[in-house]
């Protein structure tokens, strides 16, 4: 969770000043969507979107793998018949 500060202030940064291309850029060039900062400013801040987005979602799967119990342990024991194995189960003690 460390990582959630930087990568909050970053793609925030970042948007803001894309957003705020696209803006200036709309406001020079007259509302019309053929101005190359118009597709600057809105690649910035979609790029800045997804990049969060995606930081967001390592962030929480491996918050979730480290809190997770790992399982049950399978413990193989011998049968009669050759080419069975029979499992039993460990349950692990939590604590």
């Amino acid at each position: 969770m460390k990582i959630l500060n930087p990568l909050k202030w970053v793609c925030g940064t970042a948007n803001v000043i894309g957003l705020g291309i696209l803006i200036v850029s709309f406001i020079v060039n007259g509302y019309k969507w053929n101005y190359t900062l118009s597709f600057i400013g809105l690649a910035m801040a979609i790029s800045a979107t997804l990049i969060f987005m995606v930081g967001l979602f390592f962030i929480l799967t491996e918050e979730l793998v480290s809190n997770t119990e790992k399982g049950e342990k399978v413990i193989p024991i011998k049968s009669n018949v050759s080419n069975v194995v029979m499992f039993k189960r460990k349950r692990r003690v939590s604590n």
